[in-house]
């Protein structure tokens, strides 16, 4: 699946984790809403922003909507491993760059030691419309914090047309469900590209617990 963010395109994942009022770009698109529940002040796209994006995209943005407003935060730790399973997606935070890369996101939690491993698999991604053919994996490394908030990272390099771009982001979330059974947050970080310039990205993850 994948994720949006922001008017425009571009915005398919400018996650920006800001407070304020919805506004208009000039060109009577609003500026995106602002979730809140487990996290708070969360701008997703507007359902205006979101016409036009592929169907997995508004999908992931909605899911993500309604879980983070519907569910709340776990309270209790639970003990011993859980796998979760569920999507990563991003999208570049310039107004000249329209490309969304999505991924199939395992995590492995261990409440016991307050630990999560997991990758980002099955890359794929759209730009100007067109797909995008994108080899190789992520690694996800992160901790639990206090009782059920995630901090971490998500790092690696991905191959698209035979060369090399390197990811490097935060995922920053918690867990929600009496018993954890959800998992979900937000990423931003950026991606050094083959002619060494650096862009920055940002978006969403939701994981449901196996």
């Amino acid at each position: 699946m994948k994720l949006t963010l922001f008017p425009s395109l571009i915005a398919i994942a400018a996650l920006a984790a800001c407070g304020g009022s919805t506004g208009d770009d000039g060109d009577g698109s609003e500026m995106g809403i602002i979730s809140t529940g487990i996290l708070t002040d969360v701008e997703v796209p507007s359902n205006e922003d979101l016409e036009g994006l592929p169907a997995d995209v508004q999908a992931l943005v909605n899911d993500f909507v309604t879980t983070n407003e519907s569910i709340t935060q776990t309270e209790t730790r639970p003990s011993g491993t859980a796998t979760y399973t569920g999507d990563y997606g991003f999208g570049f935070d310039t107004a000249d760059n329209d490309t969304v890369v999505v991924g199939d996101m395992t995590m492995s939690a261990n409440f016991d030691l307050g630990t999560i491993n997991g990758t980002v698999t099955n890359l794929s991604g759209q730009s100007e419309g067109m797909a995008l053919t994108i080899s190789n994996d992520l690694t996800v490394l992160a901790a639990i914090d206090n009782v059920s908030d995630i901090a971490g990272t998500v790092a690696g390099d991905v191959e698209l047309e035979g060369e090399t771009y390197s990811l490097s982001a935060s995922i920053d979330g918690a867990f929600g469900g009496t018993n954890a059974e959800t998992a979900l947050g937000t990423t931003m970080g950026e991606v050094t590209n083959p002619d060494n310039t650096v862009d920055g990205f940002s978006g969403y993850f939701l994981l449901d617990r196996d």
